[in-house]
């Protein structure tokens, strides 16, 4: 596992110790992280991640975290119920130099702590098959982590379909061998 782009690409990362933990595999961030660079998405149409605060709701090992942070967020936060993980993400960042700008929570996305701050890109990539995106959006907007026009970008199974409904706008949404990876704006 790797930083796939930006400032520490080919940089590795340690994957979590739990072999029932799936991690997005680095073509699949290659390919989200593209269409996140490349697509009007950002403030006047530039890209989404240019200065991005960040919240990774389902750390894990903060890789998803950590390439947006190499490829021009501003800072991240991450959110995960298991201290192995949030250790490990810690680790991560230390390992690129980006502990300053990553803060880990020990907490769960369906019961977030209250932000002090809207995140303008979300990434939700809870373990699959449990369908826990839907209410993770619901309890993230409700405490502040979501304001108009955030991006969320989501993974589920490629079997899998998520649906958002009411301020939630499908921009985009793309299946890699077995993820499926939507891309979402929260609209006014």
């Amino acid at each position: 596992m790797r930083i796939i782009g930006g400032r520490h690409r080919n940089r590795s990362l340690t994957p979590l110790p739990d072999r029932s933990v799936r991690p997005t595999t680095d073509r699949t961030r290659e390919a989200m992280f593209n269409i996140l660079a490349h697509r009007p998405w950002g403030e006047d149409g530039s890209s989404v991640l240019d200065g991005a605060i960040v919240l990774d709701a389902f750390l894990g090992s903060g890789a998803l975290a950590l390439e947006a942070l190499s490829r021009g967020a501003e800072r991240a936060t991450g959110f995960d119920a298991s201290s192995k993980a949030l250790a490990v993400a810690r680790k991560n960042a230390a390992a690129i130099g980006e502990a300053n700008r990553l803060t880990v929570h020990r907490a769960d996305a369906l019961r977030p702590p209250p932000s002090s701050e809207a995140a303008t890109l979300v990434f939700l990539d809870p373990p699959y098959g449990r369908s826990l995106v839907e209410g993770a959006v619901d309890a993230l907007d409700a405490a502040g982590w979501i304001a108009d026009g955030t991006i969320i970008v989501t993974e589920c199974a490629a079997d899998e379909e998520i649906v958002l409904v009411d301020r939630y706008e499908p921009l985009d949404s793309r299946v890699y061998a077995s993820t499926r990876v939507g891309f979402w704006r929260a609209a006014a």
